[in-house]
């Protein structure tokens, strides 16, 4: 990977400040909010969400008929601070 397109969580100095602000848009969110986009999934049995955060989409996906809705993401600091959608896979 190139070292100007490195996340913000692989730098600790900067991961903490980001991460803060992340939290911060998603704290009083409801998976309600990603219904429009998960409408355009409707019919899809199984889904996978990559850079799921919270998991409010994979709630969404399920409430529109997804037999099977799957998130992984990188940061590991979202199932302490934040609800979790279905199954969600940390700290890849």
């Amino acid at each position: 990977m190139r070292e100007d397109a490195s996340s913000a969580f692989d730098d600790p100095a900067a991961s903490v400040p980001m991460a803060s602000r992340h939290y911060e848009f998603y704290r009083d969110r409801e998976w309600t909010w990603y219904e429009p986009y998960a409408r355009a999934f409707r019919g899809c049995e199984r889904v996978l969400d990559l850079g799921c955060g919270p998991g409010l989409l994979l709630q969404a996906l399920q409430a529109m008929g997804a037999r099977e809705a799957v998130g992984l993401r990188k940061d590991p600091g979202f199932p302490k601070a934040h609800r979790v959608g279905p199954r969600v896979v940390s700290g890849l």
